[in-house]
């Protein structure tokens, strides 16, 4: 035994010439490396018995599908800090080896104990995580329980080793003292993490049970578990490996990758885009948000995993600096002459160890590593976050454009190819800038420091050499200048060829009828010759930029070699060359990502201002919103001064409804009226000017809505109104009736009603807020789906009520006819359909939907005389009376305002 403990402490030969003081420090140390030699070796072996008995107790579970809903990747607390310890912890264990190799190397002797327990200590590191993880994806806590035995062994000799290189004095320049003081720390943290993992999950407690897996896991549909696994499976992606392997055996498929988890739907992140956007409204007096404003609502909503991948890419890119600095340091290491070897023992100094070309070239893998693994994330990071901006971005602007008023789009404001470009181009562009966006701060990083480290290589000449980057930069401002300007004219030009296109799809059939084809395909290539034009425009200049981003460093490179020698007085070695080449080698990812960054940093805030615009376009009014205007009442509308009288039919039970509106205020609730205005001062209706008036909406018992002294113009800005002095009530669970002359305003009344139109004065009061509406427009609108889906349209299917509504809008004749019955799919428009037929599929879709108000817009024009009066008496006053439902009716055909329950004529 004392002679394996002397070949261990390398004091078997006896050409050892040491004094007496050598030799007991070098027992010393070599016991207490002996006792760390035992701690890893020892917790290498439990480890592995561990193991076993994991993969038994896993096996036994699978088998018997005993408690296997508790299985999963349930992570442990502080698990993420624990993978990033143990990270460092086998990089500084490598260290301590290569330490004690190179200290091997420079001794005269054999010395085992230098290197052996390090390189048991790096095989314990190795295990310990290997173990760690398999206690985890067993959800099995109670294992952790050899770390809490383990941790406070390795510390403690690491300690009474400290104090004995600290007895000797090793400590100004000795790499070990230095490694061991590192040692120390991560123990006690390790230490710290194994309690805080045993008081808080309790597993050896009585009323202790383990944790179950997240929802996501459970669902077998859910196979996105990139958040749930540990941190070398997220940076290798071996947790896709399934995937990679069913898609070598046979094509993916959609339901193969299972469904999208909730963090990533677009209606979660437009949710949270949504909530700053208001935010960020309410807080600009104007009420509406700037380009600016939606700037820092990108960043508020998403704007924290853009900082965590821009503190990645940073760390990535100065790791890759280390590259050309171990170059040069390698190609000294070779020109060096070797050292004599030491008869004592002999640790290696901070210089030793990294001057030597073998370590360099470890530490240059480490940071080739630790670039590639940072921007892979940084990688991911952005590319999700740009993602969910898109995602939130588009549904932003669909939901947009639903709530568009029809003047916005029929008057000109906007048109259906702006608004595709703001959903396909825009969003896209905001996206490629959030892919982008940190390159503005790590180009200029990486630029300053490949100038500082060029200086300190090759001095003056460097920066002379760099200076040719720097004058042509204000060539590429002006590229970069110039294209802006072009790439606004060219969206403006998209916009307008989009605009070109939808409209002949929409017309294609007229167009086929009168052989206008060619006029509309020279229509849409003037457009696109246009917007080719300054495309390539813009070409020339992404080009110019390009090319003078690949010359630049040539050039740099060839002027500094040429005058090195001349300034510097001195040749120009291998190492210097060599590393000087590297460092401006760095420069061709900064100068050639830095013409594509200010594009698409350009194109963003092009994109974003064209947002900000759509974004601040006037809505259509809520339902319970009652607009008082300042403008005068006097002011004459386009139709002129409208009236309209309200008449109950004979035998009608209800409220008295009948008067004659010719631009006065009587009507059967003046009371009414009175009770909800306020005039001060005690003025009269006739005495009052609006701005002095306060008023308190509020609807009457047993009305649905009801409308008083509505002045309603297209757009809130304009100085005249279309409809003037409009008052009505629509009685609940009645049916209102509302004819005029052809161009009265009936379709106008029924966009006031809708808040399709801006109310200029007046109120527009409905009974409860949020009121739904069932529609059917004059012009029938259908959907690109089957006949069934036109009518259910995302109603909960019910075939009692469907073919009830079938039969009172006369639609089973034609169903039978259609190739495939209600399935039969209906072409954009309703091509595939005739007038009748759309307008009754239009009739039976609002018969069909559950809402108490149905609004029904002139639906029996189309209708002949049989069909329109089957659908009037069994839809209208059938289906709606019967379910107690008020309907708003608008009609030219005068037989049937005697069966409804009120009738309203507009002058």
């Amino acid at each position: 035994m004392e002679d394996a403990f002397l070949v261990f402490c390398g004091l078997a030969n006896k050409n050892n010439s040491l004094k007496l003081n050598e030799v007991s420090f070098i027992e010393e140390i070599c016991f207490t490396e002996g006792v760390n030699l035992l701690v890893h070796l020892g917790f290498v072996l439990c480890s592995l018995v561990g193991l076993i008995v994991i993969k038994c107790r896993w096996s036994f579970i699978t088998t018997f599908q005993i408690d296997s809903g508790l299985r999963g990747w349930i992570h442990f607390p502080c698990h993420t800090i624990r993978w990033i310890l143990a990270f460092f912890y086998i990089f500084i264990s490598a260290c301590c080896l290569g330490v004690g190799i190179l200290s091997q190397l420079y001794t005269k002797f054999d010395r085992p104990f230098i290197y052996i327990p390090d390189a048991a200590q790096l095989a314990s590191c190795l295990l310990s995580i290997i173990y760690y993880h398999a206690a985890e994806s067993a959800n099995a806590p109670m294992f952790l329980v050899l770390f809490i035995f383990h941790w406070p062994a390795a510390f403690s000799i690491n300690v009474f080793k400290i104090y004995q290189l600290y007895s000797q004095k090793f400590i100004n320049s000795d790499l070990t003292f230095l490694l061991v003081c590192i040692l120390i720390s991560i123990y006690g943290f390790f230490l710290i993490l194994e309690l805080s993992i045993f008081f808080k999950k309790g597993y050896f407690c009585p009323g202790y049970s383990r944790d179950i897996p997240p929802l996501e896991l459970q669902d077998p549909g859910k196979k996105f578990h990139q958040p749930y696994v540990n941190i070398l499976s997220q940076i290798t992606y071996t947790w896709i490996s399934w995937l990679l392997k069913s898609g070598y055996q046979e094509p993916i498929k959609m339901e193969d990758l299972g469904e999208l988890p909730q963090e990533e739907t677009a209606l979660k992140n437009f949710d949270l885009l949504k909530m700053y956007y208001d935010q960020q409204k309410e807080n600009k007096p104007s009420g509406t948000a700037g380009s600016r404003d939606l700037g820092k609502v990108y960043f508020k909503a998403f704007g924290g995993p853009f900082l965590m991948a821009a503190v990645l890419k940073i760390i990535g890119d100065l790791a890759g600096f280390g590259g050309p600095l171990c170059i040069t340091g390698i190609l000294r290491f070779v020109s060096a002459e070797s050292k004599e070897s030491a008869k004592g023992i002999h640790f290696v100094s901070f210089w030793e160890f990294t001057s030597n070309g073998y370590v360099l070239a470890f530490l240059m893998l480490c940071t080739v590593l630790l670039q590639n693994v940072c921007l892979q994330i940084s990688y991911y990071i952005v590319i999700r976050a740009g993602i969910h901006i898109k995602a939130a971005l588009q549904t932003m602007i669909y939901l947009k454009a639903l709530s568009l008023p029809v003047w916005v789009l029929s008057g000109g404001h906007l048109t259906v190819g702006q608004i595709i470009n703001h959903m396909s181009v825009d969003a896209f562009q905001i996206m490629m800038a959030a892919f982008m966006g940190y390159y503005v701060i790590a180009i200029p990083i990486q630029i300053i420091l490949a100038v500082l480290l060029l200086y300190n290589q090759l001095g003056y000449s460097a920066l002379i050499g760099v200076s040719t980057i720097v004058v042509l930069i204000p060539i590429q401002y002006f590229i970069s200048k110039r294209f802006v300007s072009i790439q606004r004219r060219t969206m403006e030009y998209s916009d307008e060829r989009i605009k070109k296109s939808n409209e002949m799809l929409q017309s294609i059939k007229l167009l086929k009828l009168y052989s206008w084809e060619g006029i509309f395909i020279k229509a849409v290539e003037v457009a696109r010759e246009k917007e080719l034009k300054y495309m390539l425009k813009g070409a020339v200049y992404v080009v110019s930029t390009l090319f003078l981003t690949q010359v630049t460093p040539l050039i740099a490179t060839t002027l500094t070699f040429s005058i090195y020698s001349s300034l510097s007085g001195s040749p120009l070695t291998a190492d210097k060359a060599f590393s000087a080449l590297a460092l401006f080698d760095k420069f061709n990812t900064p100068l050639h990502l830095l013409p594509v960054v200010v594009k698409i940093s350009v194109n963003a805030v092009v994109s974003t201002c064209r947002l900000a615009s759509f974004f601040n376009t006037e809505e259509l009014k809520r339902m319970t919103e009652s607009n008082i205007a300042s403008k005068e009442t006097g002011t004459r509308g386009k139709n002129g001064k409208m009236s309209y009288e309200l008449v109950q039919t004979e035998g009608t039970d209800g409220p008295d409804h009948s008067s004659n509106y010719n631009g006065s205020l009587d009507h059967p609730h003046k009371q009414h009226l009175d009770s909800i205005i306020n005039f001060p001062n005690g003025a009269k209706p006739d005495e009052s000017n609006i701005d002095d008036v306060e008023l308190r909406p509020k609807c009457s018992i047993g009305n649905v809505l009801e409308i008083h002294n509505g002045y309603f113009a297209w757009d809130s800005n304009s100085d005249r109104s279309v409809l003037q002095d409009i008052s009505i009530q629509i009685s609940k669970s009645k049916v209102t009736v509302i004819i005029g002359k052809v161009g009265s305003g009936k379709t106008t009344l029924i966009s006031a009603i809708l808040g399709e139109m801006s109310t200029l004065s007046g109120h527009v009061m409905w009974a409860s807020a949020n009121q739904p509406l069932a529609y059917s427009a004059q012009t029938a609108w259908l959907r690109n789906a089957s006949l069934q889906d036109n009518i259910v349209f995302e109603e909960s299917f019910n075939e009692e009520r469907f073919q009830a509504v079938i039969e009172a809008c006369a639609l089973q004749p034609d169903i039978d006819v259609l190739p495939a019955g209600r399935l039969t799919e209906i072409g954009e428009k309703g091509i595939n359909l005739s007038g009748g037929q759309k307008q009754r599929v239009s009739v039976a879709r609002a018969l069909y939907s559950r809402c108490s108000v149905v609004i029904l817009d002139d639906p029996l024009s189309a209708l002949d005389v049989h069909v329109g009066s089957r659908v009037f008496h069994q839809g209208i006053m059938g289906m709606l009376k019967k379910e107690n439902r008020t309907a708003v009716f608008v009609t030219h055909k005068l037989e049937y305002a005697e069966e409804a329950d009120y009738v309203s004529k507009i002058f």
